[in-house]
């Protein structure tokens, strides 16, 4: 008995029901597919940008002075910040600090402060449905790597384009002179032009093909005279303004006639946990080549002719120790704890000059100047964004002024002893003052820049020597002709005033260390690589 067209009909209609219902699961599994990937997805980046904002955030606490809990409080920060709800340090999350390796995808923990790596996971539902209905979660996991990421100062004590003169550039080939063996005879416009240049770290390294990076570069030993040509070199290759520079450095490359070595890392302090990461730091001419040739020269005493001619006194030779020379510096600012990691000290000096004439003067005037220092403290972006706050703390050295006779075994005598002669200048030894540099951008274009603490002697020892009352006369005997007043005022007053302007004063601000006083000039700021993520 064939079916008929009414019962095909319901069976067919029930064959479509079934379909239907069949197509209709499918789609709802597809969607709820697809929302939970898409879910996963979107958990996955979020968890991914809290991590990576945790880890550059945490890079830049990376310094020398700072400690893994401030690293690990910086990452917290940043992660809670960005939506994750966990601890950073707990098991499995993880916050450690190591280096780049085989690459820089690749990061070794421990043995170093180059880098920082974050792990971050989160417990989230397999599927808003099946993990509803079986409790069924997956754990999300994300790393980041991310580059030591403080921001870097350069900066020294010593004197400026607008502090230099003709009586400091007379000084600065006097010292070249005598410490490189040949005759240095630059102009004052020639020191200027130094002072006004700045040449990069990753010049220096490319100034020589067997320096890869500026590690290599710190650990270099050579003589005097081959880094100049170095430093020459690479102001020759920044740019068409430095070539005038990079010839009067290979003057004085032609004036080496003395076999004096160095190593360039105690000519250049790299604080930064990675030296290599700032290699786009710069470094002002001037300052690298003056502290190239003290540290090339030691503590060897430097003989420095004065050219002062006062009545019978002809040609007073000066001589100048450089006990311990500054460095040019480049690294980060203080920690969260305060402590300073980048510290800069002024050079420790010793100078002497005198006279002795038979019967009339026996003199010496003798200077010691102990370092002082200057400390970055703080890099901060102000004016939302539009500069750059630089405070650094400096502390001027003590300092000592003496006159005895030129033995150094008594005081300073005229007239066969009936006299002696001391000084009556109390040098007020200065403070310790926080300088803010305010740098508008772009930085480049408004930098280097100079600031002073106030010196205590107004304007210099010239100045307070050439005071009545800066000497102490003792008569000894019986001054019946009033010779010794005569003596001092014509010999003894002329002669302690010209070796103050001739020497000391111009040393002193050469150096950054007037008395009472330090110069502190800021070449360079960078405040952030440009990637610093690497994983």
């Amino acid at each position: 008995m064939r079916p008929t067209n009414k019962t095909s009909r319901q069976r067919q209609s029930g064959a479509a029901a079934i379909m239907g219902v069949l197509m209709l699961t499918l789609l709802v599994l597809f969607a709820v597919l697809a929302l939970d990937s898409g879910r996963l997805w979107m958990q996955q980046r979020q968890l991914q940008s809290a991590t990576d904002i945790a880890a550059i955030e945490a890079a830049r606490q990376i310094g020398c002075a700072s400690s893994m809990d401030e690293v690990i409080a910086a990452a917290q920060q940043a992660a809670a910040a960005n939506g994750f709800g966990g601890s950073v340090s707990s098991s499995p999350n993880s916050v450690l600090l190591g280096s780049t390796s085989g690459g820089v995808r690749a990061f070794t923990p421990g043995g170093s402060t180059q880098a920082v790596q974050v792990i971050l996971t989160q417990d989230v539902p397999a599927s808003i449905v099946a993990g509803g209905l079986f409790n069924r979660r997956i754990t999300l996991q994300t790393v980041a790597v991310s580059l030591a990421n403080t921001p870097v100062a350069t900066f020294s004590v010593g004197t400026s384009t607008l502090r230099l003169d003709t009586q400091q550039s007379a000084l600065l080939n006097g010292l070249f002179t005598s410490v490189l063996g040949g005759n240095v005879n630059l102009d004052l416009v020639s020191y200027r032009g130094l002072a006004d240049t700045n040449i990069k770290l990753l010049d220096l390294v490319r100034a020589d093909g067997s320096i890869g990076n500026v590690k290599d570069l710190l650990a270099l030993n050579t003589s005097v005279g081959e880094f100049l040509n170095l430093i020459s070199y690479a102001a020759a290759q920044s740019g068409e303004a430095a070539l005038l520079a990079s010839e009067d450095v290979q003057a004085l490359v032609s004036a080496v006639n003395r076999d004096l070595n160095l190593n360039v890392g105690d000519v250049l302090s790299i604080t930064h946990p990675d030296p290599n990461a700032v290699v786009d730091a710069s470094i002002n001419l001037l300052s690298l080549i003056t502290t190239t040739v003290f540290v090339a020269n030691g503590q060897n005493a430097i003989t420095v002719p004065l050219g002062i001619n006062i009545g019978s006194i002809v040609g007073v030779n000066a001589l100048v120790r450089v006990i311990e020379p500054s460095k040019v510096v480049v690294g980060p600012p203080a920690g969260l704890t305060g402590l300073a990691c980048t510290t800069v000290s002024t050079a420790q000096v010793r100078a002497e000059a005198g006279a002795f004439v038979v019967g009339v003067l026996d003199l010496k005037l003798n200077l010691e100047v102990a370092q002082g220092s200057a400390s970055l403290q703080a890099i901060n972006r102000t004016n939302g964004g539009s500069s750059t706050e630089v405070i650094i703390d400096a502390e001027p050295g003590l300092a000592a002024l003496t006159l005895t006779n030129n033995a150094g075994s008594g005081p300073a005598s005229v007239l066969l002893g009936l006299a002696t002669v001391s000084l009556n200048l109390p040098i007020a030894n200065g403070t310790a003052t926080s300088m803010t540099f305010e740098v508008d951008n772009p930085i480049r274009a408004n930098l280097p820049q100079l600031q002073s603490s106030n010196s205590q002697l107004g304007s210099g020892l010239a100045n307070a020597l050439g005071q009545q009352n800066a000497i102490t006369v003792s008569v000894l005997g019986l001054d019946l002709l009033g010779l010794v007043g005569g003596v001092v005022n014509t010999l003894v007053r002329p002669l302690l005033v010209a070796i103050a302007t001739t020497l000391l004063d111009p040393l002193l601000k050469l150096l950054g260390i007037e008395i009472g006083t330090v110069d502190v000039k800021l070449e360079d700021v960078k405040l952030q690589q440009r990637q610093p993520l690497v994983i």
